[in-house]
């Protein structure tokens, strides 16, 4: 991947991660568990990503950028 964008629809905003090079994504959840009225309830919380990049001999950088944005 080259870009990644994150959407959260209700606070109204995006997060783009952007890289040079392209890298190999890994995203796991991030769940917590909750009790309520009705019993235990699991929520996502958030996202681990893990960006892999093979690296050639005689590269000297990656360059990766983020970008926040408020709609």
């Amino acid at each position: 991947m080259t870009t990644l964008t994150l959407e959260d629809g209700v606070l109204g905003g995006t997060v783009e991660l952007l890289c040079g090079t392209p890298a190999q994504l890994f995203a796991q959840p991030h769940h917590t568990v909750s009790q309520s009225e009705d019993g235990f309830e699991k929520i996502m919380q958030a996202v681990t990503l893990t960006l892999r990049w093979p690296v050639a001999v005689g590269t000297s950088s990656i360059v990766v950028a983020l970008e926040v944005r408020r709609k």
